[in-house]
């Protein structure tokens, strides 16, 4: 087997960006994958805005304007790989976005911003403005693994965007992989490390477990806070 580094596949980045696979590492790691499974497999990325100003604010003229947002840059046609995200008609995200300069916006991003289906958005560092071509609900995307969009809101770009941010180079900072067989995802998980070992992974077995834990934790408090309620009820009954 032919040995794998890290030359031209992996782009150092800084403390706040991290690391990033270049086009080269995709295409290398899709081209393993296609030989492990036959072309059975499927890959998919998330671009990272590692610009200075790229990316983190959207506004729309005469409307308003959020200065900090989450921004989600995605292969529009394929993501996701499992369950679907929709407009509240049930329109895909794959048809939502059809052109480098569409965006879509979560829900709570649209009611700050009262913006519409058909509204012109500017996008910090983008040479072009965009068309609003679709709302998702927030809970689409937001949730214990994306707080921030929770939080202030997020939007979608199809990676064709990222020509439009001229500080922007194209790669992933996240690398999706839906194989054929899921009970080989832990195999499959060690041997990706073992060919490529400056990959990190976390599989659907260890994000099942997290789960786990979290709703463990989450009944746990639970249970402790009606248990506080009840004492606090008996002492005011006292």
């Amino acid at each position: 087997r032919q040995e794998t580094n890290e030359e031209g596949l992996i782009e150092a980045g800084d403390e706040f960006t991290g690391n990033k696979f270049t086009l080269e590492g995709i295409e290398a790691i899709r081209r393993w994958l296609d030989d492990e499974f036959a072309g059975e497999a499927a890959l998919t990325y998330r671009q990272p805005m590692d610009g200075l100003v790229s990316g983190i604010s959207v506004s729309i003229p005469e409307k308003g304007n959020k200065p900090f947002v989450e921004n989600i840059i995605i292969e529009a046609d394929v993501y996701p790989f499992y369950g679907r995200i929709t407009d509240d008609d049930g329109t895909p995200l794959s048809e939502m976005i059809n052109a480098p300069t569409d965006i879509v916006f979560s829900q709570n991003l649209a009611e700050e911003l009262g913006a519409e289906v058909g509204d012109t958005v500017q996008v910090s560092g983008a040479s072009e403005n965009f068309t609003l071509t679709g709302i998702v609900p927030t809970s689409a995307e937001a949730g214990f693994e994306n707080i921030i969009g929770a939080l202030l809101g997020y939007y979608y770009l199809d990676v064709s965007a990222i020509e439009l941010f001229p500080d922007v180079d194209a790669g992933a900072n996240t690398i999706y992989v839906q194989i054929p067989n899921p009970d080989q995802v832990d195999e499959i998980a060690d041997e990706l490390r073992e060919e490529f070992p400056f990959v990190s992974t976390t599989t659907t077995t260890v994000i099942r477990d997290q789960n786990s834990q979290v709703s463990d934790a989450v009944n746990q408090l639970v249970v402790v806070m009606g248990l506080v309620s009840l004492l606090i009820g008996g002492i005011g009954s006292v």
